[in-house]
């Protein structure tokens, strides 16, 4: 396979020139545009391990995923959801997504002191399939308040509070007064008092950082670690890597499911 159709999301000409400047390597070894790849070989583009057997088993499997650019990020704090060129903290310039091939835009949102698991995609279609109120998709988030929660306080987040936030339907902005659907709320670590984690599947805007307040409780930390059945896993904060041929086969049946709907 030759190399400059291994680099995820890069343009063939725009991976000759990261050969070219040296920035790529194979095994290990600066690469050339006759550097051998074999399966198990290790890629790395500045020194980021490229997913680049996962990329070319999805296309094996032709999943209607595997036709479009799908991404996870590590957002790190201070990093704007938004392709707003003016704001020089949007996640297009600071993740390094500019030079992608195909143009990508964000599935969801973190808000900019958040931190945490970002989907990333050139498919039109992931929104509406990942998002939608009954595509009850979990989002798992580690979360730390600025005191140790009740036990009756952990229990009212979980059965449901009433938070005011604002709803976007028909590309219109509504406000919404009303409880939280019943979630997982728990201590993932009794020697951690002040850190909780929430597993929920709706997704009003600061829904956490909401509950929270309503309870005195304020976020001093807030972490996605998880959504849709991708994770973090094999990233640190800054970096980005395409989906796993599992996690893009978790995207195809949601997928499926919003063409059934239709």
């Amino acid at each position: 396979t030759r190399l400059n159709k291994l680099l995820p999301g890069l343009s063939r000409r725009a991976a000759d020139a990261a050969i070219a400047a040296g920035r790529v390597t194979v095994d290990g070894a600066e690469a050339d545009g006759r550097t051998p790849v074999r399966r198990g070989s290790v890629v790395t583009l500045d020194g980021q391990v490229q997913r680049w057997e996962a990329r070319e088993a999805a296309r094996e499997k032709k999943g209607a995923a595997a036709e479009f650019l799908y991404l996870k990020y590590w957002k790190p704090a201070g990093v704007t959801c938004t392709a707003d060129a003016s704001d020089p903290d949007n996640v297009i310039a600071r993740g390094g997504f500019a030079a992608l091939a195909e143009r990508v835009f964000t599935v969801g949102r973190l808000d900019k002191p958040s931190t945490g698991l970002l989907l990333l995609t050139s498919d039109g279609r992931a929104c509406e399939a990942l998002l939608r109120p009954d595509a009850n998709k979990q989002k798992r988030y580690t979360v730390q308040v600025d005191r140790p929660p009740t036990d009756e306080e952990v229990a009212t987040l979980a059965s449901g509070v009433v938070i005011s936030t604002t709803a976007q339907r028909d590309r219109t902005s509504k406000p919404l007064v009303a409880a939280t659907k019943p979630c997982v709320v728990r201590r993932p670590n009794a020697r951690a008092p002040r850190v909780l984690e929430f597993v929920l599947t709706e997704g009003r805007n600061r829904q956490i950082r909401k509950m929270c307040e309503a309870l005195g409780l304020r976020v001093t930390k807030l972490h996605r670690t998880h959504f849709a059945g991708v994770s973090l896993d094999g990233l640190r904060a800054g970096q980005w890597a395409e989906l796993t041929p599992r996690e893009l086969e978790r995207v195809d049946a949601a997928l499926r499911r919003r063409d059934a709907a239709a």
